[in-house]
């Protein structure tokens, strides 16, 4: 989408199925990765518009953000996984198998990147050193109830919250 003209620039087509997460590169603003149910990760040429790499990842892929360094795909994954990809290559470096109970539905990078915060389909958010794939705060602490309005709609103030929780976490470490 071109902010000037207001007209959509591409159209970033390639998955097979849903697209469920997609994150900008703070290192490269021509870049971005999506994932989704089709269980693969797209890396995206946003200035030429096509699909750079496509990683398959095993899993129904609800969310990627992309390391403030440019190195590497932070991905979470419908089996509660959360998966660290080099950008370059493809390849998986690490992950945590099980991390949430369920489906891990949002992965949110901290202000210093060295943290990032995972949300579940577990009502939980984890707290995960980038560095070591180690939680770093009890998963009892972090609790996310999930609030229904009247009217049965999710109430969607559940990401900017998760975001100040890291930002203030994430000061400390």
């Amino acid at each position: 989408w071109d902010v000037k003209s207001g007209r959509t620039r591409h159209t970033l087509t390639g998955h097979k199925d849903k697209v469920w997460g997609a994150g900008f590169s703070v290192a490269d603003s021509n870049r971005c990765a999506s994932g989704g149910a089709d269980r693969t990760i797209k890396v995206w040429d946003l200035e030429k518009g096509y699909c750079l790499q496509t990683i398959m990842c095993g899993s129904t892929c609800y969310d990627v953000c992309i390391t403030s360094d440019g190195a590497g795909i932070v991905s979470g994954h419908f089996d509660g996984s959360l998966r660290l990809w080099d950008y370059r290559t493809g390849a998986m470096e690490r992950s945590i198998k099980g991390l949430h109970g369920s489906q891990l539905l949002s992965v949110q990078l901290g202000a210093s990147g060295r943290t990032l915060l995972t949300c579940g389909r577990d009502n939980a958010l984890r707290v995960v050193d980038l560095r070591t794939m180690e939680r770093l705060i009890s998963p009892h602490f972090l609790r996310c109830l999930i609030i229904l309005a009247g009217t049965g709609q999710l109430v969607q103030n559940i990401g900017r919250l998760a975001r100040q929780m890291l930002h203030s976490v994430g000061s400390q470490i």
